[in-house]
Order: C-alpha cells, then structure tokens, then sequence
C-alpha cells in the first residue's frame, strides 16, 4: 500500500494534541513525537526565494518550477527521514500548530499530503488560551482575548480561501465539539478519509500515547491532559471571559461559529464557499 503523509493543524487549544494521538494511535503509523518545527525554515526558504526570484533567485534556479522542485525535494526528504527514524510507518502523522496558515503551500509543494483541520468554538479557544496565559504561557504574552480570536481567523483563513480546489479536496475540517462529543462516529470518518485503522483506539481509555505526563507546572496541560475524551472543556469560556469580550469574539469569529452550529461532524470547504 502507498505511504501516506498527513498533517494536523488547528490553533493552539484547539485540540490539535488530542487529534495527533488518535491518528497516532492507528495501525502502521509513526508513534506520538514532537512537532515539526524543522519545516518551518523550508516554508520561510521556499516563500522568500519565491518572492525574489527576479531579483535573486534566478542566480540559483531556472525557473519558479525548478525552485518548487528543490524544496520539494527538501521536504520530502524531511518526511522520509522521519519515516525511517520511526520504524518506517505506512502513515506519517505530523504537527506543528504554526504551520497550519502554510498547509496550502505545502499542497502546491507535494500534492498527495492530507490535512485535518480541527475546528473549535473560538470562545473556549479564547478562554483556554488566556488560562493558559495566566500560568506563564509565553504563546500568549501580552496578548488580549481579541488579539487571540484574530489569530484563530488568520490561521483558518488562509487554508478556507485558498482557490485551488484540489487543496480543499484534501483537507477536511474538523469539529471539536463533535470529536469530544461523539468520538466513536467521527473516528470512523477520519479513518475514511485518511485510510487509516483506528479501530484500536478506545476513546473511553487514557491516551497513553501522549508524549508528556501532566504536570501542573506546564501552562500548557489541562486536567483533562492525558485522560480519556471528554466534553467537560465545552462551554468553560462563560466562567472565564467577560461579556465584552465574548461579544467581540462572536462578532469577529461569526464564519467559524456559524460553520460550528451545522450538524456535520466535519465540514468540506469549496473555494467559492463562504461559509467561513
């Protein structure tokens, strides 16, 4: 069977670790590991030789294609390196929430790579991130509630409007809400869509695969952290934020929100949608 390379993005507290252990949990895929910050330097590489080719990179490659080639090739290159150090798995699970806004860049640059976007109510996101804040998180250092909801919009953004259809036809987003919610049912549509078995993974179990005990000193992990799914994380925002800033938020995230409210459990989004 064909080896596959599959990115999760999200914003951070969005459940982006969560997602990653399920998918990790699979048959023949790489165990739980830490996330792919290498990939940042080709992406930051590719989009600035790009934006000076005429004045620069011309030096160096023929043409835009040649230069797509080469850090092709470096990506790549990354991934099977990866492949190898873990026991070369069927299927490469990846992470790095920052990378989410450059997934379709990384599409133009390999096009056989899926991505799963997990969704969440951006109130809690907000909520989670100023909590988060208060225990030292440097992610969010002086940075307000509606600073972080514009975040949240700049990250998704980039991947629902990317006008290429075949990006969209391999990425699919996800709902917090409905994984927490109904773990069994959306389980089985990520196993559809990534060709991945999941049918080992108990959501009723610890996730024993998380790469870290939780500890209290890390601003990062939640009581839940570690622990069975659970949905008590839903709805927390409204012990949290203030009226204000949850009006602001509503306001400002009103596409994702609204996307939030439909039943599906993952939404497909078409180039021309606006739904988001």
């Amino acid at each position: 069977m064909k080896d596959t390379v599959n990115f999760v993005g999200g914003y951070l507290r969005t459940g982006t670790t969560l997602l990653q252990s399920i998918l990790c949990s699979g048959v023949n895929t790489n165990p739980m590991i830490g996330e792919s910050v290498y990939l940042r330097g080709i992406l930051e590489s590719y989009n600035t030789c790009m934006a000076t080719f005429d004045d620069n990179s011309h030096s160096y490659f023929d043409d835009r294609e040649d230069l797509r080639k080469f850090c092709a090739g470096q990506m790549n290159a990354f991934f099977e390196k990866t492949r190898t150090r873990h026991g070369n798995p069927q299927h490469l699970i990846l992470k790095h929430p920052y990378l989410t806004p450059a997934f379709p860049t990384f599409y133009e640059l390999n096009p056989e790579i899926k991505f799963v976007i997990i969704l969440r109510d951006p109130r809690d996101s907000v909520a989670s991130a100023m909590v988060a804040k208060s225990k030292g998180a440097e992610q969010f250092k002086n940075k307000s509630a509606l600073q972080v909801a514009q975040e949240i919009n700049f990250f998704f953004e980039q991947c629902i409007n990317c006008p290429d259809v075949n990006f969209h036809k391999n990425t699919i987003f996800l709902k917090y809400e409905r994984l927490v919610g109904d773990p069994t049912s959306t389980i089985e549509i990520l196993q559809h869509f990534l060709g991945i078995d999941l049918s080992g993974f108990n959501p009723h179990d610890e996730n024993a695969d998380l790469m870290q005990v939780r500890s209290d000193e890390n601003p990062f992990h939640t009581e839940l952290y570690g622990k069975a799914i659970s949905d008590k994380s839903i709805g927390k925002y409204k012990d949290v934020l203030a009226g204000s800033d949850i009006e602001q938020i509503e306001t400002l995230c009103k596409q994702i929100l609204d996307v939030l409210s439909s039943p599906a459990p993952t939404v497909r989004v078409e180039p021309s949608s606006s739904q988001i």
